[in-house]
């Protein structure tokens, strides 16, 4: 930020100016009105984000390929509960199985789903409640389900 200030032209100004205090607390305070006015402007969705509830979807499997096998690996895919919780899951679910067959695809020669889990949690605390007790699950990523289904229907 402080670079961005003293590389910037100012309102008065054509050139860029120096960075003072001033300017800072100028700054800082043109960033909080603008998150004010976004926060108005979309019913502070922000805050009702967090308030939302997680689903995760998580298989474990067995990887393959010549050069090399991996047992305990763990996908997850989250969503955010809207409501219909089987409807979440059945999508979490479809984000996985793309998931797998691009995994196949370019990684992997044999893909094997030796358990699927599903939980009204979000991934990470999944995650940490699954390895607790064993030590050999190893997490391969975390999808974000919101996302990927929105470029999907974006298409």
């Amino acid at each position: 930020m402080l670079i961005a200030i003293s590389t910037t032209a100012g309102e008065k100004s054509a050139s860029p100016f120096n960075f003072t205090l001033k300017n800072l607390i100028a700054a800082e305070k043109a960033i909080e009105v603008s998150n004010a006015s976004i926060n108005r402007a979309f019913g502070n969705s922000a805050n009702k984000e967090k308030n939302r509830s997680k689903v995760c979807a998580c298989e474990i499997l067995k990887l393959s390929n010549n050069n090399s096998e991996k047992e305990n690996v763990a996908i997850f895919s989250e969503i955010t509960n809207n409501g219909d919780i089987n409807a979440e899951y059945k999508t979490a679910l479809e984000i996985l199985q793309q998931q797998k067959k691009n995994m196949k695809d370019h990684y992997y020669d044999k893909v094997k789903v030796n358990q699927t889990i599903t939980a009204t949690t979000d991934c990470k605390t999944l995650y940490l409640k699954m390895s607790k007790g064993d030590g050999g699950l190893v997490m391969y990523d975390i999808l974000d389900a919101d996302v990927l289904r929105a470029l999907k229907n974006a298409k």
